[in-house]
């Protein structure tokens, strides 16, 4: 079963360790990198590790837009060890649910680049919808949950 579940002293190490493949590191920051940004930005952004059972799998970190009322999917990965079984998907299932259960807001917002097939499948199979046409100088397409 996949949980979310803080980064702390108990599990920092295993979290910085998580890698993704060769091909994919261009779409996505390192653990590492995520964490000093959720260092920076403590008062909005929520940072997990992601779990299957009790074996780390993964990482999310959202941040709390209290501006436009929404929270950003902000940086999300899957351990290279890990991927194809299911456990991207059932990670934002449980993102989603953290959401409603732990904020006010109605809306995630995504971005990612348009070259990464697997995450645009991954977001649009879980109800998130386009925005429009992909950013012209960063290559990225916004995806939108709503309830």
């Amino acid at each position: 079963m996949i949980h979310l579940k803080k980064i702390g002293a108990e599990n920092i190490k295993e979290c910085l360790a998580l890698q993704v493949g060769e091909d994919q590191q261009r779409w996505v920051r390192s653990a590492a990198e995520s964490l000093a940004l959720a260092y920076v930005h403590q008062e909005t952004a929520v940072p997990f590790a992601i779990y299957a059972d009790e074996q780390m799998v993964g990482f999310v970190m959202l941040r709390r837009n209290k501006e436009f009322r929404n929270v950003l999917l902000w940086q999300f990965l899957i351990d290279r060890r890990y991927q194809a079984r299911g456990y991207g998907k059932a990670a934002i299932r449980s993102v989603i649910e953290w959401v409603r259960q732990n904020t006010d807001y109605r809306e995630i917002v995504v971005s990612c680049y348009e070259d990464n097939t697997n995450a645009i499948k991954l977001y649009r199979g879980l109800g998130f919808r386009d925005l429009g046409e992909p950013d012209p100088v960063h290559r990225e397409i916004d995806f939108i949950l709503q309830w």
